[in-house]
């Protein structure tokens, strides 16, 4: 299909458009996260809790998403046709990069692999903090097929986690006056899995830790696979962002001392 740019006019073309299996489902993903981020953003306007961060960070991801899917449908958006410009220009500098290195006789430093791996794991914490469940990640490795696997622990303290959580479909219930957490059911699994796929088809719960003591059965933590990473990057820029303009603003301050 050859992509072309969005008319805005009123088109009564009949012709049928005719999407195979593969792209419906990838189409209904996408649309998934859509609407999980369009209730992030009505939550934070009607709460009026939305801050400068939280507006790139959720534009971005709307952008990214209804992005895939115009470009899915053969049309390429005006940000994505930036975006483009922008692949372009950082494929170009690593290149010369890469051209440079050869001629300095080096090559890539399991150093370097060391800070990538650190911005994977960075940039998976900052996901789970702002748009996952808010606990922790704990045990965060490498497989030996380059996927990330870790404990992620289930508990809602942070009250807008838990927002979150409960406007996604969770019950949420609290074992021997603990934090709250899901509540271990057959309907709480499944919308894990819904959860997680939303982000990524290839992340799913592999095992849970079940809670019951003498009052109601939760999950406490779940032990996580993800076999593709692809879909972290987003969140790796948001976080580099997040922390540039924590420096800036740091810098101000110091500077009025």
């Amino acid at each position: 299909m050859v992509e072309q740019g969005i008319d805005w006019n009123v088109n009564d073309d009949p012709t049928p458009v005719v999407i195979d299996d593969k792209q419906k489902k990838e189409i209904f993903e996408e649309l998934k996260g859509v609407i999980q981020m369009s209730q992030f953003l009505n939550y934070y306007l009607t709460e009026e809790k939305l801050t400068k961060g939280l507006q790139e960070n959720l534009t971005t991801l709307l952008d990214k998403k209804l992005g895939t899917v115009c470009s899915i449908l053969g049309y390429k958006t005006t940000f994505e046709a930036e975006r483009e410009k922008d692949k372009k220009k950082i494929r170009a500098l690593n290149k010369e990069n890469h051209e440079l290195r050869e001629q300095l006789g080096q090559k890539v430093t399991l150093e370097d692999c060391r800070e990538n791996m650190k911005l994977i794991a960075d940039g998976f914490r900052y996901w789970n903090d702002n748009y996952g469940f808010g606990d922790y990640a704990q045990n965060i490795k490498f497989t030996d097929y380059g996927s990330l696997e870790c404990q992620l622990h289930l508990s809602l303290e942070d009250d807008d986690a838990r927002k979150r959580m409960e406007d996604y479909g969770f019950e949420v219930g609290n074992a021997d006056g603990e934090y709250p957490h899901p509540l271990a059911t057959k309907e709480s699994f499944e919308l894990l899995t819904k959860f997680f796929n939303s982000f990524s088809p290839y992340m799913y719960a592999h095992r849970a830790e079940i809670w019951d003591a003498d009052t109601i059965p939760v999950i406490r933590s779940v032990e996580l696979h993800v076999r593709e990473l692809d879909w972290i990057q987003p969140y790796i820029d948001m976080m580099l962002k997040q922390r540039a303009s924590d420096r800036e603003k740091k810098a101000k301050e110091d500077s009025k001392i």
